[in-house]
């Protein structure tokens, strides 16, 4: 599902969002006008938004758990932005990103949504004694934990998320895991990579 915010150009009017089920898209009723008009997935526990009432202030940010910095991961968001809607009683006619214009009588958009988060993938190669692994996990700090959807860019609050590691092949000496966030914060990055494991023994250790 897509979340749809419309942002009149003027003042005389209201902020309009839709709440759109599935991916043959929906209906919206709007008054004739110029919109600017965000389109973001709303499928993702891992995501909140805050701002929604300005064009420049919309923002994705990570959810927290309380009191820390650890995060879940984002899932993939995806965004879309058009610049320039105008709503006619004849129709529609919008503007795309590239700068190709749209004309539609059938008042009809469509909207193109790209990847806005980071797939981080973690690989460990060569261990040693993996035949006494029980379970293994990791955690990237440094990752990015919001982000401003018009604009596509970070910014400077960082937070962790969890990768569930796993090993690639039967008896093989590699581990591996995913997970996703809003990428590279603003600042000057600082990744650390912890790296958790228990043994068949019980006994736990970790590694950064």
């Amino acid at each position: 599902g897509m979340t749809l915010y419309f942002y009149p150009v003027s003042d005389w009017t209201r902020m309009w969002r839709f709440d759109i089920a599935g991916r043959e898209g929906g209906k919206v009723e709007l008054p004739a006008g110029r919109y600017r008009l965000i389109a973001v997935n709303n499928d993702l526990p891992g995501i909140e938004f805050t701002g929604t009432d300005t064009f420049n202030g919309l923002t994705a940010r990570a959810r927290m758990a309380d009191g820390t910095s650890a995060a879940r991961p984002s899932g993939i968001l995806y965004g879309a932005v058009i610049d320039n809607l105008e709503v006619t009683l004849c129709g529609v006619e919008y503007t795309l990103e590239d700068g190709s214009c749209k004309e539609c009588p059938k008042s009809l958009v469509r909207c193109y949504p790209d990847s806005m988060a980071t797939v981080y993938t973690a690989v460990l190669r060569d261990i040693k004694g993996m035949d006494r692994v029980r379970s293994a996990s990791a955690r990237l700090d440094g990752v990015a934990s919001s982000l401003t959807v018009r604009s596509g860019t970070t910014g400077d609050g960082t937070c962790s998320i969890p990768i569930q590691l796993s090993q690639t092949a039967e008896g093989g000496a590699e581990l591996i895991g995913s997970s996703s966030g809003l990428g590279t914060p603003a600042g000057v990055p600082g990744f650390t990579l912890t790296i958790g494991v228990t043994r068949t023994d019980g006994k736990s250790f970790s590694k950064s």
